[in-house]
């Protein structure tokens, strides 16, 4: 099967869309008429954009077609720098988002510890209040006690 045959059997299984290109309308074969649209629309843009350049109309069909071939071919590889640039920056919020996952983590830990200490700590509290209240006769923390007649409390010394 030549190229040919290929290309002929291939628009038989897409649909043709027709197109205007600088001013001339081309029937294109392709699965999908509306992307179809979409490049010929950038094409008819570029054309415009060259035809803006100075002395357009002097250069000969053969320059003009150069001119347009760089400037797609200038799109081209200025769209694969900038996707390559946004490819780094994606890589590179992944790894930000991996650090930011792995401290998030280890935050995690620690203040499940911290809560399991806490818990330990209030019940040593709560066992201490109990063995006070034992202690005391009685006495809940943070009541003062009665003290019994005749003791010393606290002394202070006289200033001379």
């Amino acid at each position: 099967m030549n190229g040919y045959q290929s290309m002929k059997d291939n628009k038989q299984k897409n649909e043709v869309t027709e197109v205007l290109i600088n001013g001339k309308v081309y029937s294109i074969a392709g699965a999908d008429g509306a992307y179809i649209q979409k490049v010929a629309a950038f094409l008819n843009r570029k054309l415009a954009e060259i035809k803006t350049v100075q002395g357009y109309n002097h250069m000969s069909e053969e320059y003009r077609t150069l001119m347009l071939e760089l400037n797609v071919c200038d799109e081209y590889f200025r769209a694969l720098d900038d996707n390559a640039a946004l490819r780094e920056r994606a890589d590179e919020m992944e790894r930000e988002l991996y650090s930011v996952k792995h401290d998030m983590v280890g935050t995690r830990l620690k203040l499940e510890n911290a809560l399991k200490q806490q818990e330990v700590l209030e019940a040593r509290c709560e066992e201490w209040k109990r063995r006070y209240e034992e202690l005391s006769g009685g006495t809940s923390y943070g009541e003062q006690a009665e003290e019994p007649e005749g003791r010393i409390i606290s002394i202070t010394p006289k200033a001379q």
